[in-house]
């Protein structure tokens, strides 16, 4: 499969048989520039022989390739190198979003993992495995790199927000999350827990061997080990990672109020999208809040442009009242929409998003919620508009809403050239993509302006240019981008490189006042290509206002 979006899938009760050579998968072999989204491989048999490498659950080879909200159940995956329950070879730009493992029998010779054999370049978010990893038959490193999320990583990896629950068994390099981590990489909460670990040379609950430890990132991440410290104790650090790699006793582990101290660890609010871990009360592990949602597919809001209400001029806007009247844009995409009141789907309904919008839309504060935004080819950029956008949104307010595409990603728009955006909430989303994903603006350019908006509780994640609020602020000879009197509050933003609590990258000038950053969360892979605000080159910020006391503070 090439440059292709699978959508909704489901094979089961069916074997796959890899005789000789490689590339083995449930769904797919080889998946070049290709996304499976809500897809399932269940009670399947993935068997190679001795000779056999690259099997998955889903994907045997993918590079450049997406797995959303997909699934393994009870699917068993056998052969000899690069074997995992999901995708057994992640090539560069791959990534693994908002899916699972379950119930899965994963077995190989080396550089075997829950989630990947091997992986470089890439990341894996959201996701989860409750699975059995051991050796199959002893190929030539019998037992190397296993792993319960990842067997070897090589070169700029992150994991983020994922967990391993099962058995990991081999020789050298064993580990709860991870068999080997070399170079650059990053892993943030992430928690293996119910586990057990076992082999005969450098094993470890959480990370077996790593190499260049001094380019591995680790944040807020858990390990489930009754021998740390006292039943008063709050747990033991970690040999090699200290505090950022914390041990906890069983019934620490379960208890969400043990969780939520220390640097804010991990965040529980029920079935919130923006707070990622959900707690399952008092003697139960907590699991992530919606990596099972959606995994038996989207349902696609049908386009409704049939308006009962206005022309579509600037003085007779047509009028929003339904889920389809929204997608409905998409007909007439240089008429003026106002929104008429909430407009909420069921978590799983969703909206592809709008290229070309050079209207004006209204949200009057009206709400839209528990949406899924989609892109419809696999290369498209994703928000509720897409590329590019010229035109003017006002007083509206995104909630509960995830947002998943490839590269430029956001919650509202995707690129945005001599657009005007003003009076525009994010809170409670989800937002991955490949390279430059923002809140609200994936990439800036042409004269845009963004006032009065704000992000909040929300979480977004990629490769390159990763912002709060906007992933990439380009400059012109001409013009310059404005930015004023927004609102960042309680944000992650992960990636591999050029990551900030604002803007993932500015180059040159942008005019930028009174912005407010609260408590954000960022890190990058790539040594210190993150900062709280923004990772610039050559640009002269003015009037910055950290404390929000409406004051400019005049530093980065």
């Amino acid at each position: 499969a090439n440059e292709s979006i699978i959508r909704s899938t489901t094979v089961s009760n069916s074997s796959v048989f890899v005789t000789r050579g490689s590339q083995g998968g449930g769904l797919v072999g080889h998946c070049n520039n290709c996304e499976v989204t809500t897809s399932t491989s269940q009670n399947n048999l993935i068997h190679g022989t001795s000779v056999t490498d690259l099997l998955g659950g889903i994907i045997g080879y993918t590079t450049t390739g997406k797995v959303i909200s997909s699934r393994s159940l009870n699917t068993t995956v056998y052969g000899e190198y690069q074997v995992a329950g999901l995708i057994g070879h992640m090539d560069t730009n791959s990534h693994v979003m908002n899916s699972y493992v379950s119930g899965g029998i994963i077995k190989g010779a080396g550089s075997v993992g829950g989630v990947t054999g091997y992986i470089r370049k890439g990341s894996i978010s959201e996701t989860s495995v409750d699975a059995t990893i051991s050796i199959s038959h002893g190929g030539g490193d019998g037992g190397d790199n296993m792993g319960g999320i990842i067997g070897y990583s090589y070169d700029d990896t992150t994991i983020h927000n994922s967990y391993f629950t099962g058995s990991v068994t081999g020789d050298v390099g064993v580990g709860g999350i991870a068999g080997q981590m070399r170079d650059r990489g990053s892993i943030s909460r992430t928690v293996a827990y119910n586990h057990t670990v076992t082999g005969n040379a450098s094993v470890d609950d959480f990370l077996g061997i790593e190499v260049n430890a001094n380019y591995i990132l680790m944040n807020a991440n858990l390990y489930e080990d009754d021998t740390c410290g006292d039943a008063t104790a709050l747990g033991c650090d970690h040999p090699t990672w200290g505090s950022e790699v914390r041990g906890l006793k069983t019934a620490q582990i379960k208890d969400a109020s043990i969780w939520q101290v220390n640097d804010h660890f991990f965040k529980f609010s029920g079935a919130s999208v923006g707070q990622v871990w959900k707690d399952n009360g008092a003697g139960n592990y907590p699991t992530l809040a919606n990596n099972t949602l959606c995994s038996a597919g989207y349902n696609y809001v049908v386009k409704d442009s049939t308006y009962a209400t206005g022309d579509g001029s600037v003085g007779n806007p047509y009028v929003i009242t339904t889920l389809g009247e929204l997608q409905g844009i998409e007909d007439d995409k240089t008429a003026s929409y106002i929104i008429a009141n909430d407009l909420t789907g069921t978590d799983c309904d969703a909206i592809i998003t709008i290229d070309s919008f050079s209207g004006t839309l209204d949200g009057q504060d009206y709400i839209i919620s528990n949406l899924v935004f989609t892109p419809l080819n696999a290369n498209d950029q994703t928000g509720l508009f897409g590329d590019p956008t010229s035109g003017n949104l006002d007083n509206i307010n995104f909630e509960n809403i995830r947002s998943f595409g490839h590269s430029y990603a956001s919650a509202v728009v995707a690129r945005c050239y001599n657009c005007t955006i003003n009076d525009v909430h994010v809170k409670d989303a989800v937002i991955f993509g490949e390279d430059v994903v923002g809140g609200i603006i994936g990439y800036a350019s042409d004269n845009s302006i963004l006032t009065y908006s704000s992000v909040k509780d929300s979480l977004l994640t990629g490769n390159m240019y990763i912002g709060g609020m906007v992933g990439y602020n380009q400059f012109g000879t001409n013009y310059s981008n404005e930015f004023s009197n927004n609102f960042v509050e309680n944000i992650e933003a992960r990636g591999y490189l050029y990551v900030g609590g604002f803007f993932g990258r500015v180059t040159y000038y942008a005019k930028t006042y009174l912005n407010y950053i609260g408590y954000v969360e960022v890190s990058a892979a790539y040594d210190n290509s993150h900062g709280l605000f923004a990772t610039h080159v050559a640009t002269t910020f003015a009037d910055l206002d950290f404390d929000d006391d409406g004051n400019a503070d005049n530093y980065v």
